[in-house]
């Protein structure tokens, strides 16, 4: 996000949580788990919501639950905040996909990942 282009799609309207005391980057929940990266909408007026972005190298089980639980505590610590998560992973388990998609107190995105070599001109 720092190339100098404009972030795009679920990323396009968010800047990395700070707070006095805290970073953004993994951010230690009061039950010690700790979240990726926690980031916030940008808003013109007051606070946007909060955005727990968890990234995995494969699909690993339970991730639709940990996320869950992520949000269920960010709204505890943040009652007056809206929150909502961003799962990016290597593949797609239809198993959490399902749990997913029977989640209606939370905007939960997933996003898979492709990684691509190419070789640069003039180097082969």
């Amino acid at each position: 996000m720092t190339s100098g282009r404009r972030p795009s799609g679920v990323f396009r309207n968010l800047e990395l949580f700070r707070s006095k005391r805290v970073s953004g980057r993994e951010f230690r929940l009061p039950n010690g788990r700790r979240i990726d990266l926690l980031c916030q909408e940008r808003a013109r007026y007051g606070f946007g919501a909060l955005v727990a972005i968890e990234l995995k190298r494969e699909h690993e089980r339970g991730i639709a639950e940990q996320m869950i639980g992520y949000l269920d505590s960010l709204k505890e610590i943040f009652p007056d905040r809206e929150v909502r998560g961003i799962i990016i992973s290597g593949r797609e388990d239809a198993v959490a996909a399902t749990v997913l998609q029977g989640v209606s107190k939370y905007e939960i995105s997933w996003l898979c990942y492709e990684v691509k070599f190419a070789p640069l001109v003039g180097t082969e």
